[in-house]
C-alpha cells in the first residue's frame, strides 16, 4: 500500500555499489499529477523545464567564454576584409 504512494522511477546510489543496485525513489508521488506516478523531481514535465534551464543558462557561460570571443572577432574580422577586398579598385593594365 505504501509503495503506491511512492514515485516510480528507479533511482541508483552514489556510493560504491550503488550503481549496480536500482531501486524506487523514496519520494511520494507528486500530487498535480498523481496518476503518472512520479514525484515532482523525475515527473517528465519538470525534468524537462530543468535542463532547458541547465542547458540556456550553460549557454550564457558560454557566450562569455574568451575563446568563443575571440572566434567571433576573427570571423567578424574575416567579413570586413572580404568587404574591404571588394570595395578595392581592380588595378588596369597599361
Amino acid at each position: 500500500m505504501e509503495d503506491e504512494k511512492k514515485c516510480t522511477a528507479k533511482v541508483y546510489e552514489q556510493g560504491r555499489w550503488g550503481s549496480f543496485h536500482p531501486h524506487r525513489c523514496r519520494y511520494r508521488v507528486w500530487e498535480e499529477y498523481p496518476k503518472d506516478g512520479y514525484c515532482k523531481i523525475h515527473h517528465p514535465i519538470t525534468k524537462e523545464l530543468r535542463e532547458k534551464k541547465s542547458w540556456e543558462k550553460a549557454e550564457a557561460r558560454r557566450e562569455k567564454d574568451p575563446w568563443v570571443l575571440l572566434a567571433k572577432a576573427q570571423q567578424t574580422i574575416r567579413k570586413l576584409e572580404a568587404e574591404l577586398e571588394a570595395l578595392r579598385p581592380i588595378p588596369q593594365k597599361r
